[in-house]
């Protein structure tokens, strides 16, 4: 069970869990309250628990111009990863074999978010692998997983025209397939369910 809640007096939401029922044991996942203390403007985004319940990903922007800062945080050990990866829209998705994530970085002039890339935790130079480039200016990107858990989706969206690709959750370093080529003026959104999008 994943609860969010507020304490009377504090500004900002307390992150738990607890294991098999709500009369459980409460494990603290982050006290946003202590994070923010000592700065003008704190905002803390995307948290995002690894399939196997043992990381957590998040993000965090101090400027107020939403560039968040991902980190990673071992739900066993409570330590923070070396991960910290910067100018991102702070969503991440998790792949399936816990160690690899996809996220979104920003363009540094414009704040449109233009790449895709993807992180291997297991990887402690921090090289991660650059996956898309929307080149289009008039086309955001954002990632997501269908509600099956089976698919990472990468979409492509400006005000009237959509496009989306895929990639198997369980194989991550696969490339990613067009589902529908772009058409101005088509907009359209993808679900998985047995062997269909």
């Amino acid at each position: 069970w994943y609860i969010t809640r507020f304490e009377k007096g504090k500004s900002y939401p307390i992150y738990t869990r607890k294991k098999d029922s709500l009369s459980a044991n409460e494990e603290l996942l982050i006290d946003v309250n202590k994070e923010a203390s000592g700065y003008e403007f704190f905002s803390l985004v995307g948290i995002n628990i690894s399939p196997d319940n043992t990381k957590m990903s998040y993000a965090i922007d101090i400027e107020s111009r939403r560039k968040y800062t991902l980190y990673v945080k071992d739900l066993n050990t409570s330590k923070i990863l070396n991960t910290k990866i910067k100018n991102t829209t702070g969503r991440t998705v998790w792949a399936n074999d816990n160690k690899h994530f996809f996220y979104t970085k920003k363009d540094p002039n414009t704040l449109r978010a233009n790449e895709v890339y993807r992180h291997n935790i297991d990887d402690h130079n921090n090289i991660d692998q650059l996956i898309y480039v929307e080149t289009d200016n008039t086309f955001n990107v954002g990632i997501g997983k269908s509600k099956s858990n089976e698919y990472i989706f990468i979409s492509s969206y400006s005000t009237l025209t959509s496009e989306y690709q895929y990639l198997n959750a369980n194989n991550p370093k696969e490339k990613f397939k067009k589902i529908q080529e772009r058409i101005r003026g088509l907009e359209y959104s993808v679900s998985h369910f047995n062997d269909y999008f």
